[in-house]
């Protein structure tokens, strides 16, 4: 009767531990609209995608989102949300009273806005502003980091 016992526990601490967690959607997915390009998390919630091309891509307020773009993209990350963002060339992220860790390639903007946490790898070419309130880090291909707060900054 205690082997049962103990093994009925096990299961209910293994269960409420993986059960009680939201799940992350892919996109497009339940939890994350696509129409063509341009994708949308639910505000809230935990999505990941891995564009093949330009896209626009959205985290909602208060999301969890790991976007990769193969080619240029514009990526939102709103108050409260937190984003994974990894980009190629010419892509524009805009992090608002959010926290960001984003690596972006040649010719990429970054504007971190308001109070957000920026933490950007640049692989070659690019520019961070990071507004007053905001606390940024930036890192350019082959260097270390450079505390950006309250400048904007560019990689060669």
């Amino acid at each position: 009767m205690r082997h049962h016992a103990f093994l009925l526990f096990a299961l209910l601490s293994a269960c409420v531990s993986a059960c009680s967690s939201a799940p992350t959607s892919s996109c497009p997915g339940p939890d994350c609209t696509c129409a063509g390009t341009n994708c949308m998390c639910t505000a809230g919630r935990s999505c990941t995608h891995d564009c093949g091309a330009s896209c626009n891509l959205g985290c909602g307020a208060g999301g969890s989102c790991n976007y990769m773009c193969n080619g240029s993209c514009n990526v939102d990350c709103p108050a409260g949300s937190t984003c994974v963002v990894t980009t190629e060339e010419s892509s524009n992220v805009d992090c608002i009273d959010a926290d960001c860790d984003v690596t972006v390639g040649p010719s990429s903007n970054v504007d971190c806005l308001e109070t957000a946490t920026c933490d950007v790898t640049c692989t070659s070419s690019c520019n961070l502003d990071c507004s007053t309130g905001s606390a940024c880090t930036l890192r350019c291909a082959g260097a270390t980091a450079r505390d950006a707060t309250g400048m904007t900054l560019t990689c060669p």
